[in-house]
């Protein structure tokens, strides 16, 4: 269920939005929502709870804070490294990317035909017609192809998913992927980062209404498009 919009120390947002700015304005909202964030959380006394993004973002706008920053060319958006993904860039199989949960990375094929070249690499939230998964996604925009273990109908599962297989950090995870549902849906879901993987997840199903299980337009809702079911993986060995 969404809860109560996030207290906020107004002056410390300010400063942090003048600090992730110092050097001028960044490429895109994003890249300031989620620099403003960590400065934040970084600075921010016992009084006002740590922030998500999306309560950086919102109550910046709330507030009438000033930023340099303008919203990014629309059309297919540059995915720079720890950014979170774009909603709306369909995979060449069709499965939607909801939010990239890691940084990307170098890594080296070691077996099959593909041995020895390496490829830009990350972890990233996918969505299909049944499910929310987690995969690989290759900078070609394929997927490679994982164990089988990533898929869920539900957060509660998925984050679950993320920390008993050590994919990323579950806090990172977690802040990306708010405050992606956030900006589609208008939503703002204050969350409890203090509880298991498992029950943080719960509160953004319930909080977005995400959870396959309970509602089967999930894909149509967030994506603004029919669903699909199949999705292409790359085929090399590593």
């Amino acid at each position: 269920m969404a809860k109560q919009a996030t207290k906020v120390d107004a002056t410390l947002l300010q400063m942090s939005i003048d600090e992730a700015e110092g050097s001028g304005a960044l490429p895109n909202l994003s890249e300031l929502w989620v620099k403003t964030t960590s400065i934040y959380n970084s600075k921010v006394s016992y009084k006002f709870p740590k922030i998500v993004t999306s309560a950086a973002m919102n109550n910046a706008k709330k507030l009438s804070l000033t930023h340099k920053t303008k919203a990014g060319k629309r059309g297919r958006p540059v995915i720079v490294p720890g950014a979170v993904a774009p909603v709306g860039i369909a995979t060449r199989g069709g499965t939607n990317i909801l939010a990239g949960i890691t940084d990307w990375a170098d890594t080296e094929v070691v077996n099959g035909k593909f041995a020895g070249q390496k490829f830009k690499r990350r972890w990233v939230v996918v969505c299909d017609k049944y499910c929310w998964g987690v995969m690989q996604e290759r900078e070609n925009g394929s997927f490679a192809e994982t164990t089988g273990f990533g898929y869920a109908g539900c957060f509660r599962i998925l984050l679950e998913i993320i920390r008993d297989h050590a994919i990323c950090d579950v806090a990172v995870a977690v802040d990306r992927i708010v405050q992606r549902l956030a900006e589609v849906t208008g939503v703002e879901v204050v969350i409890d980062t203090r509880l298991s993987a498992g029950e943080i997840g719960r509160q953004i199903d319930l909080g977005f209404k995400v959870s396959h299980g309970k509602d089967l337009d999930v894909y149509k809702r967030i994506f603004k498009a029919e669903p699909v079911e199949t999705v292409e993986v790359a085929n090399e060995v590593d």
